[in-house]
């Protein structure tokens, strides 16, 4: 698997939320980084129970790409972690869509993918 997923805000309506959270002691790093656009949004953090390390919202014009590291040194150094996608949408117009970009540090080997969390939310046409 990769460790980085695109994400495309099909017919979006209002802006993009977007959360990131975090579910593992070891340090983890999230870089967004919006399609055309040289400054990344990175957010570092580590902890249990789903907390959360940053969030933003985007006008969802352009896609983001979504990096996801984790490091067991505090930070020295970062390894790819891999990633897993899902969707979710409402049949209802406007549709409510919800993607979340789910991370496996390489560290684990339980394979839950909740070692880090991103959630992306937005109305769409």
């Amino acid at each position: 698997m990769s460790n980085t997923v695109d994400v495309d805000f099909d017919g979006v309506y209002q802006g993009v939320s977007i959360s990131a959270m975090v579910g593992s002691p070891r340090l983890q790093r999230v870089t967004l980084l919006e399609e055309g656009s040289p400054h990344p949004i990175q957010w570092v953090g580590s902890g249990e129970g789903g907390l959360q390390i940053g969030g933003v919202q985007l006008s969802g014009e352009k896609k983001v790409s979504v990096t996801v590291e984790s490091s067991d040194d505090n930070g020295e150094t970062f390894k790819p972690s891999s990633l897993g996608r899902s969707t979710w949408r409402t049949l209802s117009l406007p549709s409510f869509v919800v993607t979340t970009v789910k991370a496996e540090d390489n560290g684990d080997s339980d394979s839950d993918f909740d070692d880090a969390v991103v959630y992306f939310s937005w109305l769409s046409k």
